[in-house]
């Protein structure tokens, strides 16, 4: 995939990321290596909110955490800021990380439910746009706020080392839709001030489209598709990305007919051969068992991996 904007180096750039997790063993034999992230190239420019969707266990998360070195990646690299972070360990590791943040998709479970919301995070309360009223009760702990209170605490506790990069992991996804909306309005509001750059993963592609710049579109561990975020939208490629889209209530209030694909997501123990949708989709030829189909420019800014989707 070649540069987006030529001359510049992106903030984040991802080549041939995998991850993945070692099989278990039975009395005979030990089971496939699960393919979590299966060969991901990726570039995120700084300033910009790169959307990632897919369905449950399609590795996105697995990705996110990946950037963070909370999963190991079993090949490939990852530059951020021009720094080779898969060559840092220790306390380079530890520094080159500060400004690289995880906001969670549950805030309780992350914060140390043993301390105090004032030993959790100081002046981030401040950055994330806590009111005075409830910067009073930061002798609480977190289970005594509410989720949305909850999730501004975990937003202001990345904040707190100025960090360039946040991995946004489902962060509205346990919350109402009334807090929805405040929390990704905040997120556009922070980005703005401080410059911030996203990685915005969730599962509801209207989110997903508000608040993103990019989309890519993950599906057994590879990015199967990846334009601008109108693009995307108005244009699917991908017959996979037309699946997901047709399903957003938006759609069929447009009188649009949902796409239902057959069978069932295949394991990503044992993915099938070329490529990995061809079993659910309507498309599929001889080619699509036979060869992979690369990600590939066909639209200017719109790349898609499908043997078909001329």
């Amino acid at each position: 995939m070649r540069d987006d904007k030529p001359g510049k180096e992106p903030l984040l750039r991802i080549e041939g990321l995998r991850v993945w997790f070692e099989g278990e063993r039975n009395l005979f034999a030990r089971t496939p290596p699960l393919r979590a992230v299966d060969g991901v190239d990726l570039k995120i420019e700084e300033g910009e909110t790169l959307g990632l969707v897919g369905e449950s266990g399609c590795g996105k998360s697995t990705l996110g955490r990946a950037l963070m070195r909370l999963e190991e990646p079993t090949q490939g690299e990852i530059w951020f800021a021009g720094k080779n972070l898969g060559a840092m360990s220790g306390a380079r590791l530890r520094e080159a990380r500060r400004d690289i943040q995880m906001i969670f998709q549950d805030p309780l479970s992350c914060l140390d439910p043993r301390m105090k919301v004032r030993r959790i995070i100081g002046e981030g309360l401040a950055i994330a746009g806590i009111p005075k009223a409830e910067r009073e009760h930061l002798d609480r702990y977190p289970h005594e706020f509410s989720g949305g209170q909850r999730q501004r605490i975990g937003i202001a506790r990345a904040l707190a080392t100025r960090p360039r990069f946040i991995v946004a992991d489902e962060p509205v996804s346990a919350l109402d839709v009334s807090i929805q909306s405040q929390i990704v309005n905040l997120m556009k509001d922070l980005q703005a001030e401080f410059g911030l750059t996203y990685l915005f993963i969730a599962h509801d592609l209207g989110v997903v489209g508000y608040i993103s710049d990019r989309v890519g579109v993950m599906y057994l561990g590879r990015i199967v598709e990846l334009a601008d975020a109108e693009e995307l939208y108005d244009n699917p490629l991908m017959p996979y990305t037309q699946v997901l889209l047709s399903a957003m209530p938006e759609e069929e209030a447009r009188g649009r007919k949902r796409i239902i694909p057959q069978g069932e997501v295949p394991s990503p123990r044992n993915p099938p051969s070329g490529c990995a949708f061809r079993t659910r989709c309507w498309r599929a030829r001889p080619l699509c068992a036979e060869q992979r189909p690369e990600l590939r420019e066909l639209r200017p800014r719109h790349w898609a991996a499908c043997h078909f989707a001329e």
